[in-house]
């Protein structure tokens, strides 16, 4: 069964990417692969005001902590799918004197880490301290960009330090046309000594009719920003009873269940409510689709979602209801 995407938003995104369990005995490192300009990205996060950013290949989260740091007000998705022997590029760097790993103090030493570990808990332990502002997607990208489009979540600023192709930004900028775009890769030659990511981001700006910024490793496009989020308009009477008419029957049910419980002070479950309502899963979650995709509910809280924690994964979570809402739904249903 399809991931449930009507549970849209930053919190469904944080409880269906939970974080794995953490070595208790390797303190945090910081190796971030920093070719230069990355003061490009944390000065346009400061200068927009920019509250959610997409980071696209995060490697060990050296680049991750950057960003965090720059301000207290910053949420970042992580996307990587954290695989293959990251031990293996570290030593073979070392071996070979590459000067990015010279200041860390026993990099062989941290190879046997993370062999042991894996690629993911050590990358994530690393940002430990700032797990309440990552929410890691251990996914390829532009599969990601897709997945994140789908759960209505809208970046500010996208990184992408992934292949060095076109696809992410062309992707990017199509998905979230509104998000500023930046990465690494700009002074990187490959085998034949062109550089590739800069003929893409050029080409690309020159069609869009972008301008660039860029600096050592570093490129950004200015391409203007989103404003600020809003706060969502309260739900009112008229909304409510706009969503009751909009709706179908099996949606009105379901709205009906969750509304009373609600009222009540109680709670009733995913699979509870399909019980109840003489539903299967999918016929549940296709109600609960049409419920927040009505237009009454346009530009206030999601109506409906499933909260909480349950023993049976998601199916056991209860559902939860927009703060205010069941007593306004209360005279409709």
């Amino acid at each position: 069964m399809a991931l449930p995407e009507i549970i849209a938003g930053l919190e469904a995104l944080r409880r269906d990417n939970p974080w794995p369990e953490l070595p208790a005995d390797v303190e945090p490192f910081y190796l971030s692969l920093d070719a230069g300009g990355r003061h490009l990205v944390t000065d346009a996060i400061r200068a927009h005001g920019i509250t959610l950013m997409l980071e696209i290949g995060c490697f060990l989260c050296g680049s991750t902590r950057q960003w965090l740091d720059s301000t207290p007000d910053l949420e970042v998705i992580g996307v990587d799918p954290w695989d293959g022997n990251w031990s293996t590029y570290i030593r073979k760097g070392t071996e070979e004197g590459n000067h990015i790993f010279a200041a860390l103090e026993d990099p062989f030493t941290l190879a046997d880490m993370i062999q042991r570990h894996g690629n993911y808990c050590l990358a994530l332990n690393n940002v430990r301290d700032h797990r309440d502002r990552f929410i890691p997607v251990r996914q390829r990208s532009p599969e990601a960009l897709h997945y994140l489009r789908r759960r209505g979540i809208q970046p500010q600023l996208i990184y992408i330090d992934a292949f060095k192709s076109d696809e992410d930004l062309w992707v990017a900028h199509d998905l979230f046309p509104r998000s500023i775009l930046c990465g690494d890769d700009w002074n990187w030659p490959d085998e034949n000594g062109r550089f590739r990511m800069r003929e893409h981001v050029e080409r690309f700006a020159a069609e869009q009719g972008f301008t660039i910024e860029a600096e050592g490793a570093t490129w950004l496009l200015p391409t203007g920003h989103p404003p600020p989020p809003s706060r969502p308009v309260s739900w009112d009477a008229d909304a409510a009873r706009a969503l009751v008419q909009e709706i179908d029957s099996t949606a009105r049910a379901l709205l009906r269940v969750v509304a009373t419980a609600a009222a009540a002070a109680e709670s009733v479950t995913f699979d509870e409510a399909g019980r109840r309502l003489g539903c299967g899963a999918d016929e549940l979650l296709l109600a609960t689709l049409r419920i927040n995709e009505a237009g009454a509910g346009a530009g206030r809280p999601q109506a409906i979602g499933l909260g909480g924690s349950g023993s049976d994964g998601w199916r056991g979570r209860p559902y939860i209801l927009a703060e205010g809402l069941a007593p306004l739904l209360a005279p409709h249903l």
